[in-house]
């Protein structure tokens, strides 16, 4: 998810109106640890950002859901930034 961004005057939110929601697709799940108590995995995902300029990743919340039913839910914060026209 983006960070909340506030901004004034008419000027600077035009220049923000024509941004499109970056794409996130998860390319792969990594067992890292298990053990009859907890399990810990690794997420790979892709960012792809369609907009002319760079954005800004401060956070990202996650619900992985197992058969329809939330497993784990969460927030993790990372700072990252994805080019414009990148992944």
């Amino acid at each position: 998810a983006l960070g909340v961004l506030i901004l004034s005057g008419c000027a600077a939110t035009d220049a923000f109106r024509d941004l499109v929601e970056p794409k996130v697709e998860l390319k792969n799940v990594e067992v890292k640890e298990a053990n009859f108590q907890d399990v810990r995995l690794l997420f790979n995902l892709q960012v792809e950002n369609p907009n002319a300029r760079e954005i800004a990743v401060d956070e990202l919340n996650y619900n992985i859901k197992l058969n329809g039913k939330s497993f784990s839910a969460g927030t993790v914060s990372e700072n990252l930034k994805v080019g414009a026209h990148s992944s």
